[in-house]
């Protein structure tokens, strides 16, 4: 045991004595706040006595006793218990392994005693899981390997239907299954459908996540980023970037259809996404784009197309339309380069673009052919806008020409680039 004695003489001058079995340690310091840093390095090497029947060794509890491995059960909430021969088997090693790296997920307890492992009906090598949430307890079946023992871990760890909520997203997130999402707004349909959900939910165990979710408050959530309206209950799939809410009205026989179909993947993703306006073309010349016209517009192979990505009353963005319209009025004679613009605010860009918006305005060049993505990053000036455009297309013997009847676009960019070398020069 620990004892940590701390006295203040009249000098000023903290002396602090540690006891340790039969050693004494005595330190002199005069700052304060080096010593509160002291007692809390003693305090943390502290020796805590390990009870009979257990030892801890890194993620894994080892027991002897059956009596403390159910305390230990009772005590959390998901539990994995391996039972093996020895520690130098094999199968211990990736047991070992796998608790390592999913001790977040789960508490890992392990027995070499044969004697434990059969009054858990079990014989070595052999992992049990036993979890709140589900009655009895899940055992392995696969060849002892941390992916596989990962997985059965993952599959069990999780609840088979369970509500979704700040504290828990994240890791469904992080296991990298489609999540089935039910939204509800009054517990009346949550308790209505529950058992359904549940036994459908045991179905595809191991393959998606199914959770709910309470629309009074994920709402935002729920219509935004799962596309759906404001009718509940509704249900949705998400695979990753890609979103799949159930269209009409949410019924047993619609979600056992829905669900293998998105699974499979035989169904279209959809995004967020305002009305198709009626003039695809504004005043300027910029092409209005909406989620669902992103795709029929911008990644047309046939044409570069540089798009203006906005907020609505955003300084930056307002200024960039001026500049967009003059970039179009100049370039109007190369008719397979456009510009577009749309509001990423109410409109999804598709995420088969991968990438995300961070902040106003974004600018994204599409090129023909490839739609490869160039991003711009530079100040929002004529000059610099033109020549980025000439260096990332095939147009630059015709932008050239039209350098001559607009030298406006060469001024500034000349500056910038004197600006440069001098800087390179003071270095």
């Amino acid at each position: 045991m620990l004892r940590v004695v701390c006295a203040v003489p009249d000098t000023g001058w903290y002396s602090i004595i540690c006891l340790h079995k039969h050693r004494k340690t005595m330190f002199q310091l005069k700052n304060s706040l080096l010593v509160v840093c002291l007692l809390a390095l003693f305090v943390s090497l502290s020796f805590a006595k390990t009870p009979t029947g257990t030892s801890k060794t890194e993620a894994i509890t080892k027991f002897t006793s059956k009596e403390k491995l159910t305390t230990f059960i009772n005590a959390h909430p998901v539990v994995a218990i391996g039972f093996f021969e020895s520690e130098s088997s094999k199968e211990y090693e990736e047991y070992k392994a796998t608790a390592e790296k999913q001790t977040g997920l789960a508490s890992f307890a392990v027995s070499f005693s044969s004697e434990l492992a059969t009054e858990f009906q079990s014989t070595a090598p052999s992992v049990i899981m036993l979890m709140r949430h589900f009655p009895g307890y899940d055992a392995f079946s696969g060849s002892f390997t941390v992916k596989e023992l990962s997985k059965f871990v993952e599959n069990n760890a999780y609840p088979i239907y369970g509500e979704v909520n700040d504290d828990n997203f994240k890791n469904y997130r992080k296991r990298g299954l489609p999540i089935a999402f039910f939204v509800y707004n009054n517990p009346a349909d949550q308790q209505k459908y529950n058992n359904f959900l549940q036994e459908i939910a045991t179905t595809y165990k191991g393959k998606a996540s199914f959770v709910s979710m309470d629309a009074n408050t994920y709402g935002s959530y729920a219509e935004n980023k799962l596309h759906l309206k404001k009718q509940f209950p509704a249900f949705a799939i998400e695979k990753g970037p890609f979103k799949y809410p159930l269209k009409g009205q949410f019924s047993r026989a619609a979600v056992e259809k829905f669900i293998p179909e998105v699974l499979a993947g035989k169904l279209k993703w959809t995004v967020k996404s305002e009305p198709e306006p009626k003039d695809l073309i504004g005043k300027t010349g910029i092409y209005e784009v909406v989620g669902n016209t992103f795709g029929r517009i911008v990644l047309d192979k046939s044409k570069d197309v540089f798009v203006h990505l906005y907020a609505v009353n955003h300084w930056d963005c307002e200024l960039l339309d001026r500049e967009f319209a003059k970039l179009i009025e100049i370039l109007s004679p190369i008719e397979s380069l456009i510009f577009a613009r749309m509001n990423a605010k109410k409109n999804d860009v598709p995420p088969t673009s991968n990438y995300k918006i961070e902040g106003y305005p974004t600018l994204k060049l599409y090129k023909s052919k490839t739609n490869e993505i160039v991003s711009y990053d530079g100040e929002r000036e004529l000059p610099l806008l033109w020549k980025f455009l000439k260096e990332n297309t095939e147009y630059g013997a015709e932008m050239t020409k039209l350098e001559k009847k607009h030298p406006e676009v060469l001024g500034e960019a000349k500056v910038v680039e004197e600006t440069k070398e001098e800087r390179y020069d003071e270095l």
